[in-house]
């Protein structure tokens, strides 16, 4: 947004209800930030989005949750008689959500043959639910972006659609101001570095943990850091207590940039992603991805053991043993971590804010173009 600002766009921004974030702080003082009244299309938020249009005579809605019905339903409904034309995005695989991943879990852990025939009823359910969310979605779009072209096949078996022109991807950009930095090795930390939700649903943080307590009792000049909070903080606090893991901190919300400039490795776990916008940042300070193969995109970032290391499945399923094995690797070896810290940073530089905001105009360029 505020690169839009700075390239001449008005843009204004709409949220239907208010969350405690730094928002707003982060934005340039020409954007203009609205909050509705609710998770909901109610005629309140209808009427103050309608406003909104008329007021910034908005022409294009970015529409930036792509997967439930609402916000789009409350977009159309606030045109009346100032018609908007509408991008949504889905952020993460659109074949995959955390509904239907938990149950994925519970179909894997589960040996009752009676509880796996009523998870996979409940996995049909669920599946039909989104699939018809996000084609609703999807209809009521003018495009529809995907993170990554690994999704978009994902995305027209999911919803049942053929290839459209209507279907596009644009990539997360690095925002992340880097100042003055620049890659030094030497100014690096023996530290390893978690950024993300404290969510066992998608996210997966309890597996840091696993890994690190195969990794600690050799590596005990390095540290663990967990940046970010979520429903599952308490337990995996308590679980590094119960397990006495040393070096490990619990940083909570925090801004990552001072994190980034001294961590070595991040690692990352999830059970499915979109394209996480911590890799492309992390990397821009020399900081070596060590990323659980589970999502596509993955490989649009990461050659693996060039600019980071992929911990692939075994059986299916994810490993604390080979993840700490091949992160021993580079932990043991400087130079090897140093030339891919290196290879990190120049990566990096294909999600550049002016990398991405170029093809974001083109995309705007397309949409107003349409009759």
């Amino acid at each position: 947004a505020n690169k839009f600002v700075a390239e001449g766009h008005r843009v204004s921004i709409f949220a239907r209800e208010f969350r405690k974030t730094n928002l707003a702080d982060r934005l340039s003082p020409q954007i203009h930030l609205y909050i509705g009244c609710g998770d909901n299309d109610c005629k309140e938020n209808v009427d103050a989005l309608h406003n909104v249009y008329v007021k910034e005579n908005v022409q294009i809605v970015v529409n930036q949750w792509g997967l439930p019905y609402k916000p789009i339903r409350l977009a159309r409904k606030a045109e009346k008689n100032h018609k908007v034309k509408i991008i949504s995005f889905h952020h993460n695989d659109p074949a995959t959500n955390g509904r239907l991943n938990a149950i994925e879990l519970k179909l894997k852990e589960n040996k009752s043959f009676l509880k796996k025939i009523l998870f996979m009823i409940q996995r049909k359910v669920y599946h039909t639910i989104t699939s018809f969310s996000m084609r609703y979605t999807y209809d009521h779009s003018e495009r529809f972006m995907v993170l990554s072209n690994s999704y978009l096949e994902h995305l027209r078996k999911f919803i049942n659609v053929p290839e459209e022109s209507k279907q596009g991807v644009l990539t997360n950009p690095v925002t992340v101001d880097k100042g003055d930095y620049i890659y030094s090795q030497e100014k690096k930390e023996k530290s390893i570095l978690f950024c993300g939700r404290l969510d066992n649903v998608q996210k997966c943080p309890v597996r840091v943990l696993e890994v690190w307590n195969n990794l600690s009792p050799k590596f005990k000049d390095w540290s663990l850091y967990f940046i970010g909070d979520g429903p599952d903080r308490s337990f995996l606090e308590h679980m590094a207590k119960e397990k006495n893991l040393q070096n490990v901190y619990f940083e909570g919300f925090q801004n990552p940039v001072e994190y980034y400039k001294k961590a070595s490795i991040l690692a990352m776990t999830s059970d499915f992603e979109g394209f996480p916008l911590v890799l492309a940042e992390c990397m821009n300070f020399g900081v070596v991805p060590c990323v659980y193969n589970s999502f596509a995109a993955l490989h649009d970032i990461i050659q693996d053991k060039e600019n980071g290391l992929i911990i692939e499945k075994e059986n299916g399923l994810f490993s604390s043993e080979k993840m700490a094995e091949e992160l021993s690797k580079i932990m043991h070896d400087e130079s090897k971590l140093r030339a891919m810290a290196k290879a990190a940073v120049k990566t990096s530089e294909n999600f550049s804010i002016d990398t991405i905001y170029d093809r974001w105009e083109k995309v705007l360029s397309e949409i107003t173009a349409c009759s």
